[in-house]
């Protein structure tokens, strides 16, 4: 039981110290649509076809606009 302290002390030492060290990057935010991305053409178009078929629709991902490529 003597040894069993310290070892302990030592294994609860060297895990916070690697989770001290394992960097400071954050992942990036994912990027969220707002409304003037949102492509309202496409919205219409869904909805006045649900609507002519008797049925509604619910947005969870609205359809965005197209984005133009990133110049790296």
């Amino acid at each position: 039981m003597k040894i069993a302290r310290p070892l302990v002390a030592l294994l609860a030492a060297l895990s916070l110290g690697a989770c001290a060290s394992s960097g400071n990057t954050y992942a990036e935010r994912p990027v969220r649509s707002s409304p003037s991305s949102v492509d309202t053409t496409k919205v219409a178009l869904v909805e006045k076809a649900a609507y002519q078929r008797g049925l509604q629709v619910v947005w969870v991902n609205p359809p965005e606009k197209p984005r133009p490529p990133l110049d790296r």
